[in-house]
């Protein structure tokens, strides 16, 4: 299944969307003969979908904590660079040179997550699709759908 194949194509869909869809294609697919069951299976994905939400925001926490240390040694080297002699001004130059492009690259890694967990928050298709290729072409209960954001 492809993203495109869910109609329309320029709706975002909900989690509440998702749920009906998931619910219809295992209906049409007879994957479950049994209501409960096809129940569990949608509360499954709904269980999925906000598991996979709260690993994107415990990743986004991370980074913040990340950026927060790198940016409080920095700090501190600056801090103190003027009490140090010429050599070890040289070696912190260094230092700072790559704490500084450690801040910017962490910027930029919370920049992206956040715009993915947005994008995610506002659109399930793309994790509906991946969901439920994993569950047709999947032999075990255990695989876990993952959630690949459109690049931009």
């Amino acid at each position: 299944m492809r993203p495109e194949m869910i109609e329309p194509v320029d709706k975002r869909l909900t989690m509440t969307d998702a749920k009906t869809i998931y619910r219809k294609y295992l209906k049409e697919f007879k994957v479950y003969d049994d209501r409960q069951d096809l129940a569990q299976a949608v509360r499954s994905l709904s269980e999925d979908i906000k598991r996979t939400e709260e690993e994107m925001r415990d990743v986004l926490y991370e980074y913040k904590c990340q950026l927060a240390l790198v940016k409080t040694t920095l700090r501190e080297i600056k801090k103190n660079f003027s009490s140090y002699d010429e050599d070890e001004q040289h070696e912190f130059d260094r230092e700072i040179e790559d704490a500084e492009q450690d801040v910017q690259e962490t910027s930029d890694e919370i920049e992206t997550t956040k715009r993915d967990l947005a994008d995610f928050r506002k659109d399930k298709r793309l994790y509906l699709v991946d969901y439920m290729n994993s569950e047709l072409h999947s032999s075990t209960e255990d695989s876990m759908p993952i959630f690949f954001p459109p690049n931009k």
